[in-house]
């Protein structure tokens, strides 16, 4: 289907993402090319001033990410250019580009295609750019109500890395950054673990060094676990921690990562009861601070699922769908 197909891939560079793509993508025959990343964009003292001026003045926070783009386009377009044609191109986090930046990728593809894994409200220039492309997916079903003309898509997970793997622990693992609006559940569940017997493997990171004496069951890490770290906790714990980010209506990565390592998932975004991997023994929902059935659900041995449950939510699916070239299995998006 795609052996020796060329694909273009901009994917920010968080958490080593875009290689996870490369890799992904190239077990699945296609030639990748990668948009390079460039570090430490910052945009001049005027454009902070004119900036303020309109995110504090008239509410639009739009100028901060179209001067970073146009800063960008100088390191980009000498790559774009060098390109011969491809069949496809692929734009997580339209919004990072500028449409000049964009017009050059699609006068090389045969089809271009993006994806806004953050909310349009969170960045809003994505949405002046949603007519530059082929197919414009989002993953918050309030986008989809609002701009018609995109298609939904959630996360996935990478199905050449997961599979069944033994729990070599009955760890429950979290890793992400300290933001307040989580602390409150996070150090309730920690307690509820360490005083329960269970092993929290839970993770914070602080890289300005703010929290001195985490509460117990909770380690503060300094410098952002690698992809291969978080990989290896992923496969070694039983139970994976997820929180909602209250900016999004979605499902996170790690939901998905759940479905393809087969290990149960608890959780505070409601929305995942909605979704046909959903299976009371395999995922927690919490609500309204209560721990009632918690330890009970954590006693229950994983619930293995459908079959076409597990292609569906790959990311060998997903990229299929994305594209726009089958076989695939649709994907929805719950409210």
């Amino acid at each position: 289907m795609f052996e020796g197909k060329k694909i273009f891939v901009a994917v920010p560079y968080h958490f080593e993402l875009p290689h996870r793509f490369k890799e992904n993508l190239e077990h699945m025959g296609l030639v990748v090319y990668l948009l390079p990343e460039v570090k430490d964009v910052k945009i001049s003292l005027s454009d902070t001033i004119i900036h303020g001026y309109k995110k504090f003045i008239l509410g639009d926070r739009r100028h901060k990410a179209h001067s970073k783009a146009i800063i960008r386009e100088r390191y980009y377009n000498d790559f774009i250019d060098s390109l011969s044609t491809v069949d496809y191109a692929l734009i997580v986090r339209p919004d990072l580009l500028s449409a000049d930046t964009l017009q050059r990728i699609k006068a090389k593809a045969g089809k271009m295609v993006a994806y806004q894994w953050d909310g349009m409200d969170r960045f809003p220039l994505a949405k002046n750019l949603i007519c530059e492309f082929d197919r414009f997916h989002v993953f918050d079903s309030r986008d989809l109500t609002t701009y018609s003309n995109c298609f939904p898509a959630t996360n996935f997970y990478f199905d050449n890395l997961s599979g069944r793997c033994e729990n070599s622990t009955d760890n429950i693992f979290f890793v992400g950054s300290i933001l307040q609006n989580r602390m409150r559940e996070i150090e309730m569940l920690a307690r509820f673990f360490t005083q329960n017997n269970f092993s929290p493997d839970i993770y914070l990171f602080d890289p300005g060094k703010k929290m001195s004496a985490p509460p117990d069951g909770i380690k503060i890490i300094h410098e952002a676990f690698s992809f291969e770290q978080n990989l290896r906790k992923l496969r070694e714990a039983r139970y994976l921690l997820d929180f909602k980010n209250p900016i999004h209506h979605g499902l996170s990565f790690r939901s998905f990562e759940s479905v393809g390592f087969r290990k149960k998932l608890i959780t505070n975004n409601e929305l995942v009861a909605k979704y046909d991997f959903y299976h009371p023994d395999n995922i927690f929902i919490l609500k309204d601070d209560s721990l009632e059935g918690l330890e009970e659900f954590m006693n229950k041995p994983y619930k293995e699922l459908a079959p076409e449950i597990y292609v569906k939510y790959s990311f060998n699916n997903w990229i299929r769908y994305i594209l726009d070239v089958g076989p695939f299995i649709p994907l929805e998006l719950k409210d």
